[in-house]
């Protein structure tokens, strides 16, 4: 939420390369950080296996198609997130003509919605059929992408409606998918995340590379791979609940 504004303020004193270097200071401060850091794990409960090992929980992982097939439909919430990210600057700037730090502070305004997305989630959801909640996080996220396709075109403010229904449903799903996804294997909670983590960056990288492309009406586009993706998720979800495939909590 801080950063684009931070960085919009930079620019008023430096060039973009001022914003790298600021980037190197924060970086050497983490590392000193890191550095100082100790170890608050207990001796007996760390894992004492080498890298061969470690990769080898990967592999045991991945071939679980309870947490892997959920998993990858989750994670395409990501193509449309990211290809947000990717072009948001263009859209606010070039296509509706604002400046760069009223930009920032409409980026802004999406990041501090989406924070209460986990908040709205544990308040008013965690009871709520686990099948079909999923149902309703990809409708509206399609419905999102509608918005930013027609009405969304016609005003910055408008755009930003948009926006915010994918962002807030998308930080909504994160703590009720990972409870799911933590269920299927117990005990390989790191492995998991890096599996989980590593397909929502190759399903993000693609979003962004697919946002970039010459569309002609950049935020036309950007709707339409929203939606689109919602519409996938739908289908791969539903095909999922009606396969042979177990899911804890889901399909018991």
């Amino acid at each position: 939420m801080l950063a684009p504004i931070i960085g919009a303020w930079v620019l008023k004193f430096t060039s973009w390369r001022g914003s790298f270097w600021l980037l190197v200071a924060i970086s050497a401060f983490n590392l000193l950080l890191a550095i100082l850091y100790r170890e608050t794990l207990k001796e007996e409960e760390r894992y004492q296996g080498n890298v061969l090992e470690t990769v080898s929980r990967l592999v045991v992982v991945g071939r679980n198609l309870s947490f892997l097939v959920p998993t990858l439909i989750f994670s395409l919430g990501s193509i449309g997130f990211m290809g947000y990210i990717a072009v948001s600057s263009y859209v606010y700037v070039n296509y509706f003509g604002l400046s760069e730090q009223l930009y920032s502070y409409f980026f802004a305004a999406n990041a501090l919605i989406s924070i209460l997305g986990p908040a709205i989630y544990i308040r008013f959801f965690t009871d709520v059929n686990k099948k079909r909640l999923a149902y309703y996080c990809f409708g509206f996220t399609a419905l999102s992408g509608v918005v930013v396709m027609t009405v969304g075109r016609l005003s910055p403010v408008f755009f930003l409606c948009g926006i915010i229904m994918m962002s807030l449903i998308g930080t909504l799903m994160r703590p009720y998918s990972m409870n799911i996804l933590l269920d299927q294997q117990k005990g390989d909670a790191g492995s998991m995340s890096s599996i989980l983590n590593t397909s929502f960056t190759l399903y993000g990288s693609f979003g962004m590379a697919l946002a970039s492309f010459s569309w002609g009406n950049i935020v036309v586009a950007l709707g339409a791979i929203i939606a689109g993706v919602a519409v996938i998720s739908i289908v791969a979800w539903h095909v999922f609940l009606k396969s042979d495939i177990p899911c804890v909590g889901v399909k018991d």
